[in-house]
């Protein structure tokens, strides 16, 4: 500001009253100017400092996002090997079951074809009295049949 006032006097001293005065507000605009370029130019670099933080932020995030994304697909590519393991142990479950149950099926049906069944049938028939040709009653003898039936199961 000294400068200021020493060139307001030297102005006011040599130069014609009207000159100076258009003089001295030039100057002062060209003061007002220079720091106003001073504050543009600091608000310039805080933004470049902002600008640069944010493309850090940016990249760190870029690495998150190529981070998360491998791993989504290694959680979907485990997600579906398990979902195979799954159906491959309960594919083999399921044949062993069918092994059982066909192994169960033939014991049994072994045991059935080796059995023989024997049945014993014994009646005694005992015929009621009656009249012959002749007129005469006939008394038959009491007579019994023995039958024995074997069977195979197949």
């Amino acid at each position: 500001m000294e400068t200021l006032n020493e060139i307001n006097e030297l102005i006011k001293k040599s130069l014609p009253q009207q000159v100076g005065e258009q003089l001295r507000i030039r100057l002062e605009q060209a003061d007002k100017d220079t720091l106003k370029v001073k504050q543009q130019e600091e608000s310039l670099q805080n933004k470049n400092k902002t600008i640069t933080e944010l493309e850090k932020t940016i990249s760190e995030y870029k690495k998150f996002d190529e981070r998360n994304s491998k791993l989504e697909e290694r959680e979907k590519k485990i997600c579906e090997d398990e979902l195979n393991f799954r159906v491959k142990i309960l594919e083999y479950q399921l044949a062993s079951e069918i092994d059982k149950t066909q192994f169960s099926k033939e014991v049994a049906l072994g045991l059935v074809r080796n059995t023989e069944f024997k049945k014993s049938i014994f009646d005694s028939e005992t015929m009621q009295p009656f009249l012959d040709n002749n007129g005469n009653w006939q008394y038959p003898s009491p007579t019994s049949k023995s039958h024995i039936e074997t069977k195979k199961a197949e």
